[in-house]
């Protein structure tokens, strides 16, 4: 059966791509400090820490160790009474906590980390009551009316269909690499939502939000093995789709996991496909040089 093996497209404002694994770390730049603002470490509302809530009349984000917290001394969570417990009611139907953030010159690549614990309900299709999490211009302002509009929405592999629910015991990781457009500012918002007909109790917290930009990577293979194997690549790390790939003369590189991407790919050796993705997505250039091979469908060339 024919498979489908590449997008080749040109990036608007923003292509996103997630990263199931780490990133080469060369120089960064902080923008979010999980230990400080992004922990909620400065003091005891969202504003004092640098963050905007937008919250109706219960159901408020709030600032506090209620939820008991991932480190430190506070985190962020949604509270039906002011903060005296971790726990919503249904009559509202969106809070959302944001925070205004500008890309530094030529740091086009974005990860953003944080610690999460949600309950809310809806199995892992519904869209009920859960958290979200977008970046958006600065000109979208969230309401306590409505869901976020005109933003891309960031969802890692902790997310179920891109929602942060059914897991509040412990406090899970969650890590997303991303392009943005330097000297841009955007608005990174996170967003709790109730469906005002049922709960499941507790709604979101967070933690340890970072937020670091960087100059993209340039990976270039050193053996014949697979993308999402470290020790395929001279960094010793695996591309995400921010960074540009070189596949060397000599080698096999295998597409072997669903949402492995690029920004630029220049194949000098073979680019293969494996049997478990259904696509891999190349951000702005595709180059095949006069050694190089593309094996666009799984086992043929």
């Amino acid at each position: 059966m024919k498979r489908t093996f590449m997008y080749l497209s040109i990036p608007l404002a923003l292509v996103l791509t997630l990263v199931l694994t780490a990133f080469n770390g060369i120089g960064q730049t902080v923008l979010i400090n999980g230990a400080a603002e992004g922990g909620f470490e400065l003091g005891a509302t969202p504003s004092i820490n640098g963050w905007t809530a937008v919250n109706p009349a219960t159901d408020a984000w709030v600032v506090g160790s209620v939820p008991v917290v991932a480190t430190g001394t506070n985190c962020g969570y949604v509270s039906s009474n002011g903060g005296t417990s971790w726990t919503y009611s249904q009559l509202s139907t969106f809070s959302h906590l944001y925070r205004d953030i500008t890309i530094p010159a030529n740091e086009s690549k974005l990860t953003l980390t944080f610690k999460w614990k949600v309950g809310g309900e809806g199995g892992t299709t519904f869209d009920w009551d859960n958290m979200k999490v977008f970046l958006a211009p600065t000109s979208v302002t969230p309401l306590s009316t409505a869901a976020v509009t005109g933003a891309t929405q960031l969802s890692g592999p902790g997310a179920v269909s891109g929602m942060y629910k059914l897991s509040s015991a412990t406090w899970n990781n969650e890590s997303i690499t991303f392009v943005g457009v330097p000297g841009t500012t955007y608005r990174l918002i996170f967003q709790w939502k109730s469906d005002v007909s049922g709960i499941a109790n507790p709604p979101a917290a967070v933690d340890d939000i970072n937020l670091t930009s960087q100059v993209p990577g340039t990976f270039i293979s050193i053996i014949t093995g697979n993308w999402g194997t470290a020790s395929t690549w001279d960094a010793n790390a695996v591309p995400s789709g921010a960074d540009n790939v070189i596949v060397s003369t000599g080698h096999i590189v295998t597409v072997d996991a669903a949402n492995q991407a690029a920004a630029n790919v220049t194949v000098n050796g073979t680019l293969d496909y494996g049997a478990t993705p259904t696509q891999f997505n190349v951000n702005n250039n595709l180059t095949v040089n006069a050694t190089g091979i593309v094996n666009a469908f799984n086992l043929t060339t």
